[in-house]
């Protein structure tokens, strides 16, 4: 577990989201999700970055051959999306599940697994696209602990961030207040066999 939860931060350091240029934010314009489907793919779980969309699945779940055809029978996952793919029935296919607490999160990924907070914007100004947030909770360090209140309790995990501010180490609470509805989702760290397998899964899903 120890030699797994070394691996991710370096996944995280190797990405180096403070300062590629692939995350740098732009007007308008942030990689959150680009960043957490990078770590989750580098780290082993699957998080897609990109997805069948309503009809296509629906296709898909008929038997029916359906092509990868960006913007149509598939798309991009923005932050919201994410969300949503997240509370589906298809990453508890891949092994994700929603966490009980912030302890359980951060417990399972000092553990070796790997784990995301997911939060879905659900208001915003009149006329403006709603975009949510993802950030990828690490293995805690000396250097870098969970966020944790007056009586010991965790109220924060440990986290590494794409978005409007790029952070590699950073404990806080993001997604507080009423715009937002988020979540913790936790995938617990499987056998390389697992891993291997779920890979060629997800292959499968994308390619058809």
């Amino acid at each position: 577990a120890l030699g797994r939860g070394r691996e991710l931060l370096r996944v995280v350091d190797y990405l180096d989201v403070e300062r590629s240029a692939r995350y740098l934010p732009t007007p308008g314009t942030t990689w959150c999700n680009v960043f957490a489907t990078d770590a989750a793919y580098l780290a082993g779980p699957f998080l897609p970055h990109g997805w069948w969309k309503p009809e296509a699945l629906k296709a898909i779940e008929r038997g029916v051959a359906v092509k990868v055809v960006y913007g149509k029978t598939a798309t991009e996952l923005s932050a919201n999306g994410l969300y949503d793919w997240l509370c589906s029935k298809y990453a508890d296919m891949y092994g994700w599940r929603e966490a009980t607490d912030w302890a359980e999160a951060q417990a399972v990924v000092n553990a070796g697994g790997f784990g995301v907070v997911s939060a879905k914007k659900v208001k915003g100004p009149p006329g403006r696209r709603l975009v949510g947030h993802i950030s990828v909770i690490i293995p805690e360090t000396p250097a870098q602990r969970a966020l944790r209140g007056a009586q010991g309790e965790l109220i924060a995990p440990a986290q590494a961030q794409a978005g409007a501010q790029n952070k590699a180490r950073f404990a806080e609470r993001w997604w507080t207040g009423t715009n937002y509805v988020a979540g913790l989702f936790v995938c617990p760290w499987t056998d390389p066999a697992e891993l291997l397998k779920r890979a060629a899964k997800s292959a499968t899903d994308l390619l058809g």
